[in-house]
């Protein structure tokens, strides 16, 4: 299921504290998306970290609210991954993964 502007607002609304999003659910949201390569595209590793722990929760792209780029009070939040090899960064919209976790068996954790 694709999700277009309105599906990531939706998935995000209400969310004030980004959820820790595990090792394992990123694993089991890839294979259910059918992402099977997942070597890096820098150096073809195939281990990541994920930068993510219950204490801190996610990361953001910030986003500017004005021309001035001073102050910064949006963002988009997103997954980020880190190859264990040469550290290349790959991220990803939480959102998507959220939507997909609320249809798992993690739903009860996804909860507003």
């Amino acid at each position: 299921m694709e999700m277009d502007a309105e599906g990531y607002k939706n998935a995000l609304s209400g969310l004030t504290d980004l959820p820790y999003i595990s090792s394992e659910m990123l694993e089991e949201f890839h294979k259910a998306k059918g992402i099977t390569d997942i070597k890096c595209h820098r150096c073809g590793n195939e281990g990541w970290f994920v930068y993510s722990s219950p204490e801190v929760g996610g990361n953001g792209i910030p986003a500017a609210k004005n021309e001035s780029r001073v102050d910064v009070d949006l963002f988009t939040p997103v997954i980020m991954l880190s190859c264990s090899n040469c550290g290349t960064i790959w991220m990803m919209a939480l959102a998507a993964v959220m939507q997909w976790l609320k249809t798992t068996r993690y739903a009860e954790m996804m909860k507003d």
